[in-house]
């Protein structure tokens, strides 16, 4: 399902905001290493978002 117009810069602003966050990161000695750390940072923080997301449809239905 396509996202709204709202959502979309919704989305938009949490990239930014997120992308803004790493910047400074991303200067340490070794890039490779600090981007495979950030990414898989990434994975940690979209799995746990999920599961917020379950649970608070989870406390909807209820």
């Amino acid at each position: 399902m396509p996202l709204s117009l709202e959502e979309q810069q919704l989305r938009d602003q949490f990239f930014k905001t997120l992308s803004a966050a790493v910047l400074p990161l991303q200067s340490e000695s070794d890039p490779e290493v600090t981007l495979e750390a950030m990414i898989e940072a990434a994975q940690m923080l979209q799995e746990r978002l999920q599961r917020e997301l379950a649970e608070l449809r989870q406390e909807q239905a209820d």
